[in-house]
């Protein structure tokens, strides 16, 4: 039985960020907004951004959400310490490399991290699943 995986979960942690782009909840919108087309995913709804104020001034920041049709991409930013912490969950595969590249490019990032990992290894479409049966 061949083995399939969900897709492609990516995560990117951008260090050394322009503080005012972080501060800016019309700029995480308009990178939620426009980030979907750009990777090959399908927006299915618009940004929800909002500024959190949870955790004390150096937790306080921008956070953002857009739901694709393959899952979501959300966005949290700390200006305090210059961070902004990217997750995109997809059931297909995207190019991670380019979408890595492009927010530490727009978030003006001195560095970044980045961490990939694939999900539901075991999962088997319901087409594969109802051939294996009979």
């Amino acid at each position: 039985m061949e083995i399939f995986s969900f897709g492609s979960h990516l995560i990117v942690d951008c260090y050394g960020c322009a503080k005012e782009k972080l501060e800016d909840v019309l700029f995480i919108h308009d990178v939620l907004d426009a980030l979907p087309e750009k990777i090959g995913l399908t927006r299915i709804s618009d940004p929800h951004v909002f500024r959190s104020t949870a955790g004390g001034e150096e937790m306080t920041g921008v956070s953002g959400v857009v739901l694709v049709a393959e899952s979501h991409i959300s966005i949290h930013t700390f200006p305090e310490t210059s961070h902004v912490f990217i997750d995109i969950f997809s059931h297909i595969d995207f190019n991670t490399e380019y979408a890595s590249q492009y927010l530490s490019e727009v978030f003006q990032s001195s560095r970044h991290e980045v961490a990939r990992t694939s999900h539901g290894i075991e999962y088997q479409p319901p087409r594969e699943r109802a051939l294996a049966i009979h």
